[in-house]
């Protein structure tokens, strides 16, 4: 019996929810490539404010709602099942106060978020 290769990839971008730069593109069309070959393709991606609607439109997923704690810090988290435009199955990870700001830099400062680490860290 033939086995789908299954493959999930996490992303900081995915074009159109999120974008930008080229790994926006490449990870909003090479999922729908991969899965017309025959393969089971997932992509986890933040949920950020610009993606905030979807919220609305993503139940969280049963068990995914955690709180995950990087250094002294504690953030509430629930992996939400969405999809995506290009009809591959999305986990948008929903963390209010660190995920659901712009993609990299603040707005204000032009600059790096102060806890980028710490987004990254909970996106994984």
């Amino acid at each position: 019996m033939d086995r789908a290769l299954r493959i999930l990839m996490v992303s900081a971008e995915m074009a159109p929810w999120a974008k930008a730069g080229g790994m926006g593109d490449v990870v909003g069309a090479l999922p729908p490539a991969l899965a017309a070959e025959g393969a089971d393709v997932r992509v986890v991606l933040p949920l950020y404010h610009a993606m905030l609607p979807l919220r609305d439109q993503a139940p969280a997923i049963p068990g995914g709602t955690y709180e995950e704690t990087v250094g002294d810090k504690h953030y509430d988290v629930t992996l939400r099942a969405a999809r995506h435009p290009s009809g591959v199955d999305t986990v948008l990870v929903d963390c209010p106060g660190l995920l659901d700001r712009a993609i990299y830099l603040d707005p204000y400062h032009d600059a790096p978020y102060w806890d980028e680490l710490e987004r990254w860290v909970v996106l994984c």
